[in-house]
């Protein structure tokens, strides 16, 4: 009768959104939230048709919503059914839109077929740290979530965000990076993890490996928050640029991003090619301090956060010692005649200013709430800059009163608190509207009036 009753509820509700009876509870925390986006967006029915035989089972085929309104070609509003609706001793599991179900358990496989709303997929196989899931005719693999390892699968999203310890490399994805270094490899260690590369030159890894083993107790002193256990991961240093790209495209999740460095699955990867040496530094950093920020903070953080810590490290400068000086900032502005040209982090700067100049910065709350993929190709550059540099802005800006909320936010995230953007606003003190108009009067006053030449 209960779960007759929630049927017939959650039907009634979807159909009759307007309803004045739906008033009273509509500030109500979970349903209050359904209210409001039925009314927002009233659209077709969000229950798919049962697939034959399944006996009352949510329906697992690929197949075209019941619409009340079929005349409406826009979809309805994305359902997630209570677990109290699915039938007894059938196993299933929540896999978010956009995600590829993968041909085998791993992330290197291809993908299968890419969801496009909430999925309710029955569990068919496990393998450590997978589940294999049917979706219609087709049956593919997605990241475990009650996977009880080391740390959780990448692509999940654990509650609460704890800090997770270093993770091991995975032995497939290190063999493929390894199959692309031009032989024989060289091993060691950069700081303290370890490193296999195909770079000749000492001096540069004497360099790297200065600027790795100094950086943790930098992190800890900027941020606030100490990173737990050791660091577990390996460094793959390519020296061609062509065996980067090629292992940068195993990936289907980050096939086609112009990146020059990345951190996935205990692997930290980047390509050297006879670039300056700040250069590739500022890309190590970048990449280590994700590892950090796991440790440190926790695994599954908001693309502003994860990103914006990472290039606020890597944007500072780098002596020829290879000590990080935070604080500072790296790249070059270099005056040829009435020619000025600026590099990486000056650069950044830079345009930025541009942007804040024309009125173009996302909002801070938008900026925020940015998912990765959205943050990573909808003006990335731009999100990159200015998420690193409101960091920066929170760490130096309103003579450095917004620091102690900021390192109270961090620390409250590593204990397990959601890292929302109201609780940052509250811990900071200010209406998002103080923060706009402070965080662009900081920027603006960044601006360089000579040019800085090494």
């Amino acid at each position: 009768m209960v779960l007759a009753g929630l049927t017939a509820g959650t039907v009634w509700l979807v159909r009759h959104p307007e309803s004045p009876l739906l008033d009273p509870v509509a500030d109500w925390p979970w349903i209050g939230l359904v209210v409001e986006d039925l009314r927002l967006k009233p659209g077709p029915d969000p229950f798919a048709i049962p697939a034959e035989g399944a006996g009352g089972e949510v329906a697992e085929q690929p197949s075209a919503p019941l619409r009340l309104a079929p005349r409406r070609p826009e979809p309805g509003p994305q359902v997630e059914l209570p677990a109290d609706l699915q039938p007894e001793g059938v196993e299933r599991v929540i896999v978010k839109p956009g995600f590829a179900l993968r041909s085998e358990p791993r992330f290197a496989a291809a993908p299968v077929v890419a969801l496009q709303k909430v999925g309710v997929l029955k569990v068919e196989g496990r393998a450590p740290g997978w589940v294999k899931v049917a979706y219609g005719d087709v049956a593919g693999w997605v990241p475990d979530p009650k996977w009880s390892g080391s740390e959780p699968p990448l692509g999940s999203d654990p509650d609460p965000v704890l800090p997770v310890a270093g993770r091991q490399p995975d032995p497939e994805r290190l063999a493929l990076a390894r199959a692309r270094l031009a032989g024989p490899e060289a091993g060691g260690r950069l700081g303290p993890y370890l490193l296999y590369t195909d770079v000749r030159d000492p001096n540069r890894l004497a360099f790297l490996d200065r600027l790795a083993g100094g950086l943790e107790s930098i992190y800890r002193s900027r941020y606030g928050v100490p990173p737990v256990g050791e660091p577990a991961e390996v460094v793959i240093l390519f020296e061609r640029e062509a065996a980067y790209r090629a292992f940068l495209e195993e990936d289907a999740d980050l096939a086609g991003l112009p990146a020059i460095g990345h951190t996935a699955l205990g692997i930290v990867a980047l390509w050297d090619a006879g670039r300056p040496g700040a250069e590739v530094g500022a890309t190590l950093v970048h990449e280590l301090a994700h590892l950090l920020t796991r440790r440190a903070v926790g695994p599954a953080l908001p693309s502003w956060l994860d990103e914006g810590i990472a290039d606020d490290l890597s944007q500072s400068r780098i002596d020829p010692s290879g000590r990080l000086i935070p604080d500072t900032l790296g790249g070059l502005t270099i005056q040829a005649g009435r020619r000025i040209e600026m590099h990486g982090a000056r650069a950044a700067l830079q345009n930025l200013i541009q942007a804040a100049d024309t009125g173009a910065l996302r909002p801070l709350p938008e900026l925020l709430g940015l998912e990765w993929k959205d943050f990573v190709r909808q003006r990335g550059e731009q999100n990159y800059a200015q998420a690193s540099f409101f960091i920066r802005y929170l760490l130096q800006g309103e003579q450095g009163d917004l620091a102690p909320g900021f390192r109270a936010f961090l620390s409250e995230v590593a204990g397990g608190r959601q890292p929302e953007p109201e609780r940052l606003r509250e811990k900071l003190g200010k209406s998002w509207l103080a923060l706009e108009a402070g965080f662009r009067l900081w920027l603006l006053g960044q601006r360089e009036d000579r040019p800085f030449v090494p």
